[in-house]
């Protein structure tokens, strides 16, 4: 069967897993099963090609790069738990991912310091047919010749106001030309290199003119690596108008030639607190194909200024003003702020006060909105805010004191980032009949398929199930041809093409779309593909805030040490519940960097001590507890779940949780 668009899109959109843990450090020598590994090393194809490094790309002038080599932003090692490997599943994982968990069982019995040469080769996924893990795509793609873009686009992507004859992106075989410029719009030309051919993800690619656009004809070599998103397939079959590329083996046939050099060694030690140990030296693996911390761009920046502000929501005692009051705000304080946060422009992107807020004639930004409770937010002195810079402000205030920062990009959000502007196409074509997996049909739906069915396939027209299978069903789409729906991004019309539904998106430019790898803002569309713009919608911008220390509560004054943790689940539970107490449980596994961070930084936290006698606390290894991380379908670490004081499981928290959202995950609690 052919893998269903749906899947290819999911793949697509996953997200690279680059991460290193800490583990409790201990005295090494040879490897043995369960230790935490730091490596370093080059996989190359049979040809000598890099295709995986831990190395930056600094560090590879003159390499030899294959076609399914990515540069890494990562640290400069990785780390494995010995022993580990990957099962032989059906389910695919990233490139790098797949390189990781079959360099881990050949770690043990290598020496800390040891280089060794070590060949990675893998058989094909178990699968009933060949064809459930290939898929078809075009040889034959589109780009345009023109871009119109506003100059603030312009300027946010090249860091400068546009001029006739300027250059425009780093494609050098396709470059760009600024050839007009205006109040309102920029226009960018596009001209290819003369006798160049155009590379592509999927290979060299020819080009013809076209008279509104140019048509790129991608060479394909059969048995030839390509990479789509996170995988690495091989071109299986080649037309004049489709390739298809077998997604059916982990490296797409080929064998690994690694040179690998153990870094350093990490042994749990039997029996050591959870929390104690170094702090994390990376991120973990992301428990989700987006990491714990990619929600939407704009909708992140509003949530997280609103959990701010619910810090001083219901059940918060106000700041204590009595001699705390006298003494300048030092770290580890708990402070209230009110302040008000702008552009340059006087655009209004945040604020805490009422005034402010019910103003109608202050210039806001589209996403400002009013927070529930116009109240001081509550702020650790010297400790990270969900503003950059209010923290380390506060020290050395008194309360009623005022100051005004004024923050540059580099300070405050970021410069535009060009990589995370996405090209995406306007028009999507899917199969009318598509077969999909039992066991996602069942997780997508929630029942097992049935024969006359139909079921919420896609936003805009539901399947049938047609048939059913021992382990698949089969589904027909029910688009109705020349229907139209209006979304907040545009407007997409559908028509039925034989046995093809094609969409086609007319986008509203300025508007939130949900793109594969994060919502963004659409800045732009040439009537072939859009640009989606992920970038957050503040990066790039200079932010000035006006703050006033409303109260100031002592470190002094704050519960000391750790919460009364208990770690006899059920029991715990229970006595919560007889106490009439909210309950907090965190899921943790000893070598989890992140659980170390939730423990050692967001717990002691002021905005956490101060409410922490409100709860009961709970802590379980669920590392070691299989039956724990099915009953709450942990699939990674750590894991926050919050009970109401009736007992009453009220929210699980995914990763690592900054404080200001705890602490507002906390006020929920009733």
């Amino acid at each position: 069967m052919s893998l269903s668009a749906k899947n290819v899109e999911s793949l697509v959109a996953c997200t690279l897993v680059w991460a290193a843990l800490s583990g409790c450090a201990a005295p090494s020598s040879v490897v043995r099963q369960g230790d935490r590994v730091a490596l370093s090393f080059d996989c190359r194809l049979p040809g000598g090609e890099l295709a995986v490094t831990t190395r930056p790309e600094t560090a590879l002038a003159g390499e030899r790069r294959s076609g399914v080599y990515l540069p890494r932003t990562g640290p400069a090692t990785v780390e494995v738990t010995a022993g580990g490997g990957a099962a032989a599943g059906e389910e695919r994982i990233p490139f790098e991912q797949e390189v990781l968990q079959r360099l881990a069982p050949l770690t043990v019995g290598l020496r800390q310091g040891e280089r060794a040469q070590l060949t990675l080769s893998a058989g094909r996924f178990p699968v009933s047919s060949p064809k459930e893990k290939t898929v078809r795509v075009a040889r034959v793609r589109k780009r345009p010749k023109e871009l119109r873009m506003t100059p603030q686009v312009y300027r946010e992507q090249t860091g400068k106001a546009p001029a006739v004859g300027e250059a425009y992106g780093n494609d050098k075989a396709f470059a760009g030309k600024v050839v007009e410029t205006g109040d309102q719009e920029v226009v960018v030309r596009f001209v290819p290199a003369a006798g160049e051919a155009l590379a592509t993800p999927l290979g060299k690619a020819t080009v013809r003119e076209l008279p509104d656009s140019y048509e790129l004809e991608i060479a394909a070599n059969r048995g030839g690596l390509v990479r789509v998103g996170p995988i690495v397939g091989q071109v299986a079959e080649i037309d004049d108008a489709f390739m298809t590329i077998d997604f059916g083996h982990p490296f797409g046939s080929a064998t690994l030639a690694c040179d690998v050099e153990v870094v350093q060694v990490e042994r749990p030690v039997p029996g050591a607190a959870q929390g104690a140990g170094p702090a994390a030296k990376a991120a973990p693996a992301a428990a989700r194909d987006a990491g714990d911390l990619d929600p939407a761009r704009v909708e992140e920046l509003v949530g997280a200024l609103r959990a701010m502000n619910a810090g001083a929501g219901k059940g918060a005692e106000p700041g204590k003003n009595g001699a705390a009051a006298m003494l300048p705000a030092s770290a580890g304080d708990l402070a209230r702020v009110d302040y008000t946060a702008r552009l340059e422009d006087g655009t209004v992107i945040y604020s805490t006060r009422k005034e402010v807020a019910d103003d109608v004639s202050l210039k806001k930004a589209p996403w400002f909105g009013a927070p529930a409770n116009l109240k001081p937010e509550p702020v650790a002195v010297g400790g990270r805010a969900v503003l950059p810079g209010v923290g380390e402000a506060l020290a050395g205030m008194a309360v009623g004191e005022k100051k005004r920062l004024v923050l540059p990009p580099e300070r405050a959000f970021g410069p535009s980032d060009p990589a995370k502007m996405e090209r995406l196409p306007l028009t999507r074509t899917l199969p009318r009949r598509i077969i999909i997996p039992a066991q996602e049909y069942v997780s997508r739906f929630g029942s097992f398929p049935v024969a006359g069915k139909e079921v919420p396939l896609t936003p805009y027209f539901p399947a049938r199930v047609e048939a059913v299978r021992e382990h698949e069903a089969e589904m027909v789409l029910l688009a109705e041809n020349g229907r139209s729906y209006q979304d907040p991004f545009g407007t997409t019309t559908v028509a039925v093409d034989g046995e093809n539904v094609v969409t086609v998106l007319t986008p509203v430019l300025g508007s939130t779309f949900p793109g594969p790898t994060g919502s963004g803002i659409i800045t732009r569309s040439d009537g072939t593909s859009f640009t989606l713009d992920t970038n957050n919608p503040l990066a790039g911008k200079t932010v000035a805030i006006d703050l006033e220390l409303a109260s100031l509560t002592s470190n002094a004054d704050l519960p000391a040490g750790e919460p009364p943790w208990r770690n006899d689940h059920d029991d715990a539970l229970a006595q919560a519940k007889k106490d009439g107490k909210p309950a907090v449980l965190i899921l943790y596994a000893d070598w989890c960097g992140f659980c170390k961070r939730l423990f050692g930084e967001t717990i002691p936290d002021p905005r956490i001590r101060e409410v922490r006698d409100r709860f009961a606390w709970i802590k379980a290894n669920s590392d070691k507890d299989a039956e724990l991380r099915a009953r709450y379908g942990q699939n990674g670490f750590p894991m926050v779940v919050l009970f109401n004081a009736d007992g009453s499981q009220a929210v699980k928290l995914d990763g690592y949780q900054e404080a200001s959202k705890l602490r507002a995950a906390l006020e929920e609690l009733h």
